[in-house]
């Protein structure tokens, strides 16, 4: 069992109960093998119909979580360095002019 599922049980169910949200997934990947999966609380809560692992929901405005992420892979391979300017990286940034 992963180390921390219990601990993603309880912090789950407290925000579900404390009406934070209706419901989530929570996937976790290492080392390209799945480690823990577990659905909670609704899918739809106006319907009680619970999460499961096939259920479909709308993700808003992902493009800043996406975007970091590559960047800290491409950090985590050693092909860029977040100390140097974003122009050595992309010279479209190099004297912008507003």
């Amino acid at each position: 069992m992963f180390d921390h599922a219990e601990r993603f049980e309880d912090i789950m169910s407290r925000a579900i109960t404390e009406g934070r949200f209706a419901g989530a997934d929570i996937l976790v990947i290492k080392d390209g093998e799945e480690k823990h999966f577990g659905s909670y609380g609704y899918a739809n809560l106006e319907n009680g119909i619970p999460m499961k692992r096939e259920s479909v929901f709308r993700m808003f405005s992902m493009t800043k979580p996406v975007t970091a992420v590559a960047i800290l892979q491409l950090v985590e391979q050693g092909l860029i360095d977040l100390v140097n300017p974003v122009e050595w990286y992309l010279p479209g940034f190099a004297n912008p002019k507003v």
